[in-house]
């Protein structure tokens, strides 16, 4: 089972959940929309997606973070290298070059995304060379903007270092 998250949510370097923009966001845990298991949604202490509220918020007993070194080192291997198998790994290309197109080219937004902000299933079916629905479509954008957003993150602590 998975929890959806309500809010862009960030955790602390010892596991606190907190909000976007707090001094001691570390880490990303995803942006509204984004899915978590139940399992990492509990150990952050989030209500049905939600962050807890006051004292309470924060990881359950037991939650022992990761160190940041080691997330850092997860993100650039996943930006360096897209996981899944190749099925699902040529429909994220093919998304991110619509996404590209169409930034290049304003007046190809609609033609090649919905109102919705998501690529057109039927579009990416044919540019990919595979069948995608719009359910399989939902998660594996939710995931392309995850991963792009996670990547420029590390990229810029990089930078800035």
């Amino acid at each position: 089972m998975t929890v959806t998250l309500k809010q862009r949510t960030w955790r602390t370097e010892d596991g606190k959940a907190v909000p976007d923009g707090h001094p001691l966001a570390a880490i990303l845990v995803g942006p509204p929309g984004a899915k978590v298991t139940d399992e990492q949604a509990r150990a952050l202490g989030l209500k049905d997606g939600d962050l807890p509220k006051g004292s309470a918020a924060g990881p359950v007993e037991g939650f022992k973070p990761v160190p940041r070194a080691a997330v850092q080192n997860a993100a650039e291997a996943k930006a360096a290298a897209p996981v899944g198998d190749e099925r699902t790994v040529k429909i994220k290309e093919t998304m991110r070059d619509m996404a590209a197109e169409a930034k290049a080219d304003e007046s190809k937004e609609s033609e090649l995304f919905t109102a919705a902000g998501k690529p057109d299933a039927n579009v990416l079916s044919s540019r990919a060379g595979t069948a995608v629905k719009a359910p399989e479509r939902n998660l594996l954008w939710d995931e392309v903007q995850f991963e792009d957003e996670l990547a420029a993150e590390v990229k810029d602590k990089a930078d800035a270092e």
